[in-house]
């Protein structure tokens, strides 16, 4: 059976200190590798290339559809907190 694999960077869009990093129960059976590169209480630099990632995630899909259904939709999956830089 051919599975559908995808491999996620998770970012911010905005620079702050890392408050709360979840991934909802929905989509952690998906979930087969999850790597956290900025721990809570770090700063978290606005995306703008792969050094200013806070983790990322190998997900692991039977299907297509269901892969491009939860890859389009991730920032209802993933709960990212910061405390906004001044």
């Amino acid at each position: 059976m051919c599975k559908f694999s995808a491999y996620y960077v998770i970012h911010s869009d905005k620079d702050g200190i890392l408050k709360n990093l979840s991934i909802t129960n929905e989509i952690k059976p998906f979930v087969k590798e999850f790597h956290q590169y900025i721990t809570i209480g770090e700063k978290v630099k606005a995306y703008q290339n792969s050094s200013a990632a806070i983790g990322l995630m190998i997900l692991l899909f039977d299907d297509r559809e269901s892969m491009d259904y939860y890859l389009a939709g991730m920032d209802k999956f993933i709960e990212l907190e910061l405390c906004l830089s001044v």
